[in-house]
């Protein structure tokens, strides 16, 4: 297997964009991420918040130019890749209410989330429970917000009108809050649904049907970060000193381990076997 690919942060040619593969239907496109806006998220981001604000937007530069109605792909490929560095992820339905600042009238987006065959008729996003952040990575698929980039929120919110700011220990999802926030050009409100709704979401037929093809994307994506994360000093010392133990295990193991990936764009780290001899394995695969 060739040497590990140090290369300057960019775009590596791994995960494939996001299955499963639908018949294509009206709709927007996924706009590319600049390159430059990786570079400067693994340059200059927070130990913190270095994989919460990767991930998205490197979830955005594989999938440009695919629907951008495919919340829950998106959010099952995305929650499979936090969970394997660690980072509890769960898709969750929620109401969005879009108030542009040039005075015309505010949208509801995702009221009574239902499946209609293989079609979603709601919105959803995802939820990092232990760290009060959730993820819209397909926020650009309304008229309001096109082109905008994917939106990683902190839950400072209310509840039942009340402003309750940041609180981390209460749960935003199961509490059905309402997270406020500011873009350039107007005002969003994201009301978490309730419970049922997620896990009616979730039981769908579709969803059990890709559900391994959604994991192996995740798991690339994953895999993309490590090594990506790895590439620069400065910015493996940042990621091993966030407060995600599982990330700073699986760096610590990999961070220096040759990788490549192959034709199907699956990514393999050379990993020691039980004789001593080393063997390429998928991320998800090696006994950490």
């Amino acid at each position: 297997m060739p040497e590990s690919r140090r290369r300057k942060p960019q775009t590596p040619t791994g995960a494939r964009p996001t299955p499963p593969a639908r018949p294509r239907r009206p709709g927007r496109i996924l706009g590319a991420v600049p390159e430059s806006r990786l570079e400067a998220i693994l340059a200059r981001a927070p130990a913190d918040r270095l994989p919460i604000w990767l991930l998205p937007h490197l979830y955005r530069q594989y999938v440009t130019g695919a629907q951008a109605n495919h919340c829950i792909d998106a959010a099952l490929t995305l929650g499979a890749a936090f969970n394997l560095l660690g980072i509890p992820a769960r898709p969750w339905p929620v109401r969005l209410l879009i108030e542009p600042d040039a005075g015309t009238s505010a949208t509801l987006y995702g009221d009574n989330p239902r499946w209609e065959e293989d079609v979603f008729r709601g919105h959803c996003v995802l939820w990092l429970p232990q760290h009060a952040h959730f993820i819209d990575v397909t926020l650009e698929q309304f008229e309001e917000t096109v082109g905008d980039d994917p939106l990683v929120g902190r839950a400072a919110y209310t509840l039942h009108g009340t402003q309750l700011g940041d609180q981390p220990t209460l749960d935003w999802a199961n509490a059905s809050g309402t997270a406020l926030v500011r873009r350039e050009t107007c005002s969003l409100a994201y009301t978490a649904g309730t419970e049922a709704e997620a896990e009616r979401m979730l039981a769908a037929p579709l969803v059990h049907a890709h559900a391994a093809a959604h994991h192996r994307s995740g798991t690339n994506l994953a895999s993309t970060a490590i090594v990506l994360f790895a590439a620069d000093p400065e910015t493996l010392a940042r990621a091993r000193a966030g407060p995600y133990p599982r990330l700073r295990t699986l760096l610590d193991a990999l961070a220096h381990a040759p990788s490549d990936v192959d034709d199907d764009g699956n990514w393999r780290f050379l990993w020691p076997g039980p004789t001593g001899n080393s063997r390429p394995m998928l991320l998800d695969d090696i006994p950490l």
